[in-house]
Order: structure tokens, then sequence, then C-alpha cells
């Protein structure tokens, strides 16, 4: 091998090299994650995603696994159980005073749904 191939390889080498630091240093700014929109049952709002994203991005983790299982129980059809378990949180959950009104406005939202459709969905 000749000199001068011996150097054109090291300095693609190089090259390569600065490239992929370089291009691994770019990410672009990926956007915050959307709130998902308000649960719709039996014609009534339901916006229990917006409270859950304001308490995770508070870090309270006492009140996200109380939300997690009101959740849980509402995408199941047991509003009642839901309700009961969001009252739990709101009392007792830590929530700072945005996040109480905005559990109150939930709440209010279940009774809606309670009102309309029951405790307990039918299938």
């Amino acid at each position: 091998m000749n000199p001068f191939m011996k150097m054109s390889n090291a300095l693609l080498g190089v090259l390569l090299a600065v490239g992929v630091g370089a291009s691994a240093g770019c990410k672009k700014n990926q956007p915050a994650a959307e709130i998902p929109p308000p649960m719709i049952v039996e014609g009534v709002s339901v916006d229990l995603p917006r409270l859950m994203e304001s308490v995770v991005a508070s870090g309270n983790a006492r009140a996200q696994v109380g939300l997690r299982e009101v959740m849980g129980s509402f995408r199941y059809g047991q509003y009642g159980k839901a309700m009961a378990g969001l009252e739990k949180v709101a009392k007792g959950g830590g929530l700072n005073e945005e996040q109480k009104k905005l559990a109150d406005e939930v709440i209010e939202e279940l009774r809606q749904v309670i009102a309309t459709a029951g405790p307990i969905r039918k299938r």
C-alpha cells in the first residue's frame, strides 16, 4: 500500500469518526407528551387524563397509584368505585390547590355519568 492510500484511509477514518460523533449529539427536541382527550361516557366528558397528567408531572407517587386505580375502575365501567377512589385521592392524596380543583371538576363529571349510566356500566 502506498503512503498516499494510507493517508487517505486515515483521513477517511477521522472524517467518519467526527461525523458520527457530531450526529450523535444532534437530537431534535422531542415534543412534550400530549395529554389524551377527555373520556366521553353517556355524553359526559370526563377529564381524568388531564388530572392524571398533572399528578404525574408533580411526582406525587401516592396520588399516582390512587389515580391509576381510579382510571382502571372507570375504564371497566365501575363508576361508583372510581368516584370513591377519586374522592379518597382528593382528600388525602397530597394534591396541590390546582389539582384539588381539577379533581373536584372530575368528581362532578363522574356524578353526571353515574346519574345517567348508573354506578356500574351495563353490558
